[in-house]
């Protein structure tokens, strides 16, 4: 990992690449959540679930690491909503000077924003 990050460019390239990461693992983990919500639902077992999606083309970190925190009962965050809403915000504005549309960042930032608004800023 170091080497990569040694070679990922000029100075600030570090953080344009930690802001677009941020973006992509905001929006997996918000699908990822969702879709196991969705199967719940619709009656399927949410570990099963979480193995076949594990083993299949929707696995991301959230469904390798997070979604068996949260099934051993651990609700802490790992992440503080306003820090999301910040880097975001920057990623979203970074896309607008580069002219790069980007609908599901734009989803998942007022998916945030609404996280925010009923308290769960912190």
């Amino acid at each position: 990992m170091r080497k990569v990050l040694e070679s990922i460019g000029d100075v600030g390239c570090g953080n344009i690449a930690k802001l677009i990461d941020n973006m992509i693992s905001f929006g997996c983990g918000n699908i990822a959540f969702e879709g196991m919500v969705l199967g719940a639902e619709a009656g399927i077992d949410i570990r099963t679930l979480r193995e076949v999606i594990r083993n299949s083309t929707g696995s991301n970190y959230h469904v390798q690491t997070t979604l068996p925190i949260i099934f051993g009962g651990n609700f802490e965050p790992g992440f503080r909503v306003n820090l999301a809403i910040k880097d975001i915000g920057l990623a979203l504005e970074m896309a607008k000077e580069c002219s790069v549309p980007t609908l599901i960042g734009a989803v998942v930032e007022q998916w945030l924003l609404e996280a925010k608004s009923i308290g769960f800023g912190r």
